[in-house]
């Protein structure tokens, strides 16, 4: 999955969000590893 935001704000809105939340509760026993990249592009 890919996700991108208009700016960090976007980014801190999207992982506080309820239904976020609500997602990683439901998907969190399936999944072995996450791997976040954080670049801006120019």
């Amino acid at each position: 999955m890919r996700v991108t935001f208009e700016d960090q704000q976007a980014c801190r809105d999207y992982i506080q969000h309820p239904l976020h939340q609500s997602l990683l509760q439901s998907i969190g026993p399936f999944v072995e590893g996450i791997v976040v990249m954080d670049y801006p592009f120019a």
